[in-house]
Parts: structure tokens; C-alpha cells; sequence
């Protein structure tokens, strides 16, 4: 429960309303299930009404998932155009720590607060460590690296060597966000043609319980 906690609130999400709509529906349907079940008398509405209390939960919760991704993809594209900033700002002679302080004004809020944090970080920390934890932040190896190197070029300065691997590493980062935008828009387009098919399953189970009522109803009969 604990780390389901944490997931809600990285998510920006409330947890007492997450919790408190998950245990609403599943009650909701579980009354449903019993109230088919006192009026029909039949079993098959009870297990009904309990499969669709885990069918809903597992929807509801998995959905975690996705978030965290989309989050995620977001917090990367959000990198890529902040730190373009930050290139020009090396290509024109600023350091990199002065880069870093300018660059928090064009940040949003989340970016914001991992760019307060290193900045803090590196006050009080000079080693390589801030730089790899804002690059762990990002869930990608490549940023990682690009953070290490920008280490290196406080120490070594903004030669013109560690401009060009900035830059080269930096473009790929920047080829990959834009690769997975373009992926993403692809996948939005064919998600819409499986609308019609989730709307034949229903109908599919829909009709399949009518087909088992009118079955039990003659089976009493008889």
C-alpha cells in the first residue's frame, strides 16, 4: 500500500481520491452482483459482479503504468527543448553552472525542481553524484552520459572538443524524442480504429448473458 502511495503522488495525483473511486466502483459493482442475484436467483450474477471487481481494479490501477510513461516521455521532451537553451548558452562562453541557473527560467514546473535540486546539489556536493542523480531522473542511459560529460566540462572547461561530443550526444537525445513523438501519433491514429472492435466485444458479451437468462429461464421452466 505504501509504495502505491508514492506511485499516486509522483503521478501529481490525489491519493484519497484514487483510493476512494477504486473502493466506490468495486463496491458499486459488487452490490450490483448481489442484487442480480437475490432478484434472479442465480450464482453466475454474483461471480459475475466479483470478476468485474478485479477486472475494474486491474484497469484502474495498471493504468499507473501508462502514466508513469507518458510522464516520463513528457519529462524528456520537456529535457530536450530546455536544454537546447543550454547549448546556446555554452556555444556562447557561459559556464556550465551559470548555464544551468539560466536555463530554470524557460523550465516548467517539474523540470524546474530537478534543475533547483542539482543546482542545490552541486552547491553542496561537488563530485560527479548530482549530475547522475538528475540524470537517473530520466529513466534513459543517454542522458545519463550527457550529464557526465557536462561534469567533465567544469573541471576541463567548454573546449571546443567537449562542445562537439555535447553536441553529438545531445542530437541523439533529441533525435529519439523525436522519434518516439512521431510514435506516439501513430499509435494514437491506430488505437482509434480498435474502437469499433471493443464495441463488438461488448455487444458479444452483452448478448451472451441474455443467451444464458433465457436459458435459466427455461431450464425453471421445465
Amino acid at each position: 500500500m505504501k509504495k502505491l502511495k508514492e506511485r499516486i503522488a509522483n503521478l501529481g495525483l490525489s491519493i484519497k481520491k484514487e483510493l476512494t473511486t477504486a473502493l466506490a466502483f468495486s463496491i458499486v459493482l459488487l452490490a450490483l452482483g448481489i442484487v442480480a442475484f437475490y432478484l434472479l436467483n442465480s450464482y453466475i450474477y454474483l461471480g459475475v459482479g466479483l470478476v468485474f471487481v478485479v477486472l475494474f481494479n486491474l484497469l484502474y490501477f495498471s493504468r499507473y503504468s501508462k502514466l508513469e510513461k507518458e510522464q516520463n516521455d513528457l519529462a524528456k521532451q520537456d529535457f530536450v527543448s530546455l536544454f537546447t537553451f543550454f547549448k546556446i548558452y555554452l556555444h556562447n562562453g557561459y559556464s556550465v553552472y551559470t548555464a544551468l541557473k539560466e536555463i530554470q527560467a524557460f523550465a516548467d514546473k517539474q523540470l524546474a525542481l530537478y534543475l533547483s535540486d542539482l543546482i542545490r546539489d552541486i552547491d553542496q556536493d561537488k563530485t560527479i553524484n548530482p549530475f547522475i542523480r538528475f540524470g537517473r531522473k530520466f529513466n534513459d542511459l543517454i542522458i545519463e552520459e550527457m550529464m557526465i560529460l557536462i561534469y567533465q566540462m567544469i573541471d576541463d572547461g567548454s573546449n571546443p572538443s567537449h562542445l562537439s561530443q555535447f553536441d553529438l550526444i545531445f542530437g541523439k537525445i533529441s533525435d529519439i524524442a523525436y522519434e518516439k513523438e512521431i510514435n506516439k501519433k501513430r499509435n494514437s491514429l491506430a488505437s482509434m480504429s480498435t474502437f469499433p472492435l471493443v464495441g463488438s466485444s461488448i455487444l458479444i458479451v452483452m448478448v451472451t448473458f441474455g443467451i444464458i437468462t433465457v436459458m435459466e429461464e427455461m431450464v425453471n421452466v421445465l
